[in-house]
C-alpha cells in the first residue's frame, strides 16, 4: 500500500457533525464511510495520509483517499462519455397528440387538438427499426400534451413496437407522463396491456392549490376528478397482480403553493397511496421557453423544503428511506445520439422542454423521415461532457452524482446544480439514518 503515494479524493463531501461523528461520502465511488471527529481532525482536516494499514485500506476501498497522479475530473467525464458510447437502450419520447385539457399556469406548451397523423406511423417504424441493432432494450415513452388524450394511438404502435424487439432480440419497456384527468379504469388497463408500467402524475397541493395552478382550459377545476382516478387507481393496484413497475406522483412547487403539499400528502395517504406510489419527485418550477421562473422559490428555500416534505414522508410512512445519490453517468436522453422526441407533426426534437413551445420548431433538429446521420449533426447537446469545462459542474465535487445537470437549463444561463447541492451536509445525515447500503456501520 505505501509504494503508491495517495491523495483525497477531489470528490469527498462531509456531513455536518453529529453525535462526535462525521460522515465522509465519495460521490464518485457512492460509498459514505462513518469517522470518528478524533479521526476526521487528526487526518482529513490536516490533509494528512494514514500511516495505519488498517485505515489507509478503509479510506481506499471507501474512495476517500486515490492515487495521487490520478486525474479524477477526466476520469469521471470519460467515464460518462464511455457510457454514452456504450449505451445499449433505444429511447423514443413520442407525443400522440399536441392537445392538453388543462392550462396550467406555469406551462410553456401551446397546445392544438391534433393527434399523430397515422401517415407518421410509418416512418416513426422505420426510425425504431434503423436503430435498433445492437441494442439491448427498446423504450417508448409517452408525453404531451396529455397522452391519454391518444390512447388509441398508444394502443396501434405498441404492437408494432413489441413485435421489432422481439425480432431483434431486444426487451420493451414503456412509460408515460399524464395529468391524471383520463385516467381512468379502462385506460389503466389499457396502459397495462401495452407495457406501459412506468406512470409519472403530476398534481400540485390540495383542491385550492391545484386548481389555481392546473384549471382545465374551461377555467374549471381539475383536482376532483384526479383524486377520484387516483383513488381508483390504488384500489386497483392493490386487488390486481398485475400492475405498475413504478409509479410516481411529481409535485411542482413555488412559492404560491408550497404550504398545500403536505396536506396534499395527507390526502394521498387517505386515499390508499402508502406502498402504491413508489416514488415522490417533489421538483421545482423553472422556466420553461417562457418566464415561469419568476414564481420559483430561492435554491436554498426550495432545497430547505424539500428537506422537510422528505422527513415528513419518512414520518408518515410513505419512504421507508433517503437514498444516497448514485453515480451517474448520463444526465439525461438529450446527450445520446440514438434518443428522440417525436412531436404530433412529425418534427425530431433532442431535448423534452422543446416541442410544442413558442417556436418550436426553431429548436427541431429535422423530421422523423430524415436519416439518423442527418438529425444527429443537428444535436443541440452534442459532447455535452466536453462542454462542462464552461461551467462550475466541472470542479464540482457532485458531479459524479448529478452529470452536470440539465445541459438546456445551463445553455439558458439558468444554474442547473441539483437540489442536494444547498445542504449536502443535512442531507449525509439524513440518509446515514435511514439507509444501510454502502454503509459502514463501523465508527473509524
Amino acid at each position: 500500500l505505501f509504494i503508491m503515494k495517495y491523495k483525497y479524493s477531489h470528490y469527498n463531501v462531509f456531513s455536518a457533525e453529529f453525535n462526535e461523528k462525521i460522515l465522509v461520502f465519495n460521490t464518485s465511488k457512492d460509498r459514505m464511510l462513518l469517522l470518528s471527529k478524533k479521526v476526521f481532525e487528526k487526518y482529513i482536516a490536516k490533509n494528512i495520509i494514514p500511516t495505519d494499514i488498517n485505515l489507509l485500506e478503509k479510506f481506499i476501498k471507501g474512495g476517500v483517499v486515490v492515487d495521487e497522479n490520478k486525474d479524477e475530473i477526466n476520469s469521471v467525464l470519460l467515464e460518462n462519455k464511455q457510457a454514452v458510447i456504450k449505451n445499449k437502450t433505444l429511447s423514443l419520447i413520442i407525443f400522440p397528440t399536441a392537445n392538453c385539457q388543462l392550462g396550467c399556469v406555469y406551462c410553456g406548451q401551446v397546445h392544438f387538438p391534433i393527434k399523430l397523423n397515422e401517415k407518421f406511423y410509418t416512418d416513426i417504424t422505420k426510425k425504431v427499426t434503423s436503430l435498433i441493432a445492437n441494442k439491448k432494450h427498446l423504450n417508448i415513452g409517452w408525453f404531451g400534451g396529455e397522452p391519454l388524450l391518444g390512447i388509441e394511438i398508444i394502443e396501434k404502435l405498441t404492437p408494432v413496437f413489441k413485435k421489432i424487439a422481439e425480432k431483434h432480440n431486444c426487451t420493451y419497456g414503456a412509460s408515460a407522463t399524464t395529468n391524471a384527468l383520463l385516467l381512468n379504469k379502462r385506460n389503466v388497463i389499457s396502459l397495462l396491456e401495452n407495457n406501459v408500467k412506468d406512470i409519472t402524475i403530476s398534481i400540485d397541493g390540495t383542491e385550492g392549490f391545484h386548481d389555481e395552478r392546473r384549471p382545465t382550459k374551461g377555467g374549471k377545476g381539475s383536482f376532483k376528478v384526479i383524486m377520484k382516478n387516483l383513488k381508483d387507481l390504488f384500489a386497483f393496484v392493490k386487488n390486481n397482480k398485475s400492475s405498475f413497475s413504478e409509479l410516481m406522483i411529481r409535485i411542482n412547487v413555488d412559492k404560491y403553493n408550497k404550504e398545500g403539499v403536505v396536506p396534499l400528502l395527507e390526502q394521498l395517504k387517505e386515499i390508499g397511496c402508502q406502498g402504491i406510489v413508489s416514488e415522490w419527485d417533489i421538483a421545482p418550477i423553472h422556466s420553461w421557453g417562457n418566464d415561469a421562473d419568476k414564481r420559483s422559490l430561492s435554491e436554498k428555500e426550495f432545497a430547505d423544503f424539500h428537506m422537510d416534505v422528505m422527513i415528513k414522508l419518512l414520518e408518515m410512512g410513505l419512504i421507508d428511506k433517503i437514498s444516497l445519490p448514485n453515480r451517474n453517468k448520463i444526465v439525461c436522453q438529450a446527450v445520446i445520439n440514438d434518443s428522440y422526441y417525436i412531436d404530433p407533426f412529425g418534427k425530431v426534437y433532442d431535448c423534452s422542454e422543446y416541442p410544442l413551445i413558442r417556436n418550436s420548431l426553431s429548436y427541431s433538429i429535422g423530421d422523423v423521415s430524415e436519416e439518423t446521420t442527418v438529425l444527429n449533426e443537428k444535436r443541440t447537446f452534442n459532447n455535452w461532457y466536453d462542454q462542462l469545462k464552461k461551467y462550475p459542474c466541472y470542479e464540482c465535487k457532485l458531479l459524479p452524482v448529478c452529470a452536470g445537470g440539465c445541459p438546456k437549463a445551463w445553455k439558458e444561463n439558468y444554474p442547473a446544480c441539483p437540489t442536494i447541492h444547498q445542504n449536502i451536509d443535512e442531507y449525509l445525515v439524513l440518509s446515514y439514518l435511514t439507509l444501510t447500503k454502502n454503509i459502514s456501520n463501523e465508527i473509524i
